[in-house]
């Protein structure tokens, strides 16, 4: 809550998935959505999965119309070690970075209605 410069207040909090960094985030204003990009980077991240778990790298997407509390929606991964990378979104559509197909050698552009 930054309505008064003077006393900001964290409202809540929506990690990384363990294991991931969480370098591109976007807030749909008018939807009250929040999307985050999981990007898999195990050495930027202290929280590490489960053992015998590999990370879950992807978008997730949250409805953050209370602020205090938002909830989880949907999560669209990538294959497992794969990257995120870049976003924009347009009030329809996000428009992401990643590696979605095992055959991927490089990060392809993903469109996500």
């Amino acid at each position: 809550d930054v309505r008064d410069p003077r006393d900001m207040k964290v409202l809540s909090f929506v990690p990384c998935n363990p294991g991931t960094r969480c370098g591109y985030i976007r807030v749909d204003r008018a939807k009250k959505l929040l999307i985050i990009g999981h990007d898999d980077s195990p050495r930027d991240n202290p929280v590490k999965p489960p053992a015998g778990e590999k990370s879950k790298p992807g978008w997730s997407f949250h409805d953050v119309s209370d602020p205090r509390n938002p909830k989880f929606l949907s999560f669209v991964p990538a294959i497992p070690g794969g990257k995120t990378h870049g976003m924009e979104i347009d009030g329809r559509y996000l428009y992401g970075c990643g590696t979605f197909e095992p055959s991927m050698t490089r990060e392809g552009l993903q469109i996500i209605d």
